[in-house]
């Protein structure tokens, strides 16, 4: 249910927001494929365009993460320096997701 969305923005805004929401939206289902639960989106998209970019990263995981993501939002240019990137970025977005789990179960048991 968001607002009208504008029919695009930059497209570092949009890798940024994808890049952001993908660990909450995104579930693997058989190790083939995967499914978006656009109810568990962060904050809205910044554009329409969001939601197809969505669905590619979801198809194109290692593409996005290891492409995309360091050339829009990194721009390091380096392979070594990228996978080390790329690495730091998944370790905090697994972190943070931790901490989600961690309050949510804090506040369904107390």
């Amino acid at each position: 249910n968001w607002e009208e969305l504008p029919g695009s923005a930059s497209y570092a805004e949009e890798v940024s927001w994808v890049f952001r929401n993908y660990p909450f939206v995104v579930r693997e289902r058989d190790g083939k494929s995967s499914k978006i639960y656009w109810s568990r989106v962060v904050s809205g998209p910044p554009s329409q365009g969001c939601c197809g970019l969505m669905k590619w990263a979801a198809k194109q995981e290692h593409s996005f993460f290891k492409d995309v993501v360091p050339k829009v939002l990194g721009g390091l240019g380096n392979d070594e320096e990228d996978e080390r990137m790329l690495k730091r970025r998944e370790r905090a977005m697994r972190e943070e997701i931790e901490r989600s789990l961690a309050a949510l179960m804090e506040e369904v048991s107390g």
